[in-house]
């Protein structure tokens, strides 16, 4: 068994409230929960209006496959209007 996180931090340029924050993450993080059966939540920053820290777990019997995954999901919150990745971190075990 092998796991690989990510842990992204992320501007949220266009929340102006912790509720417009909210909004925000809680469909990004539900939509990428379904669609590639990870673990994901938010994991600091969780009272800043427009900052947050998101980690991203995934299981399975092969590197590529996890990091595939990984990519998919950064890309995807990367195509999120007024979402901009600051930072990622990758850990595999």
């Amino acid at each position: 068994m092998l796991v690989s996180t990510i842990r992204l931090e992320l501007r949220l340029a266009e929340c102006h409230s912790l509720k417009d924050k909210r909004h925000v993450l809680r469909g990004m993080l539900e939509s990428i929960r379904r669609k590639f059966n990870v673990s994901i939540a938010e994991v600091a920053h969780h009272d800043a209006w427009q900052t947050a820290v998101i980690g991203v777990a995934v299981v399975g019997s092969e590197h590529r496959f996890l990091e595939k995954v990984l990519t998919e999901v950064e890309q995807i919150i990367t195509s999120q209007p007024g979402v901009d990745i600051v930072g990622v971190e990758h850990e595999r075990w």
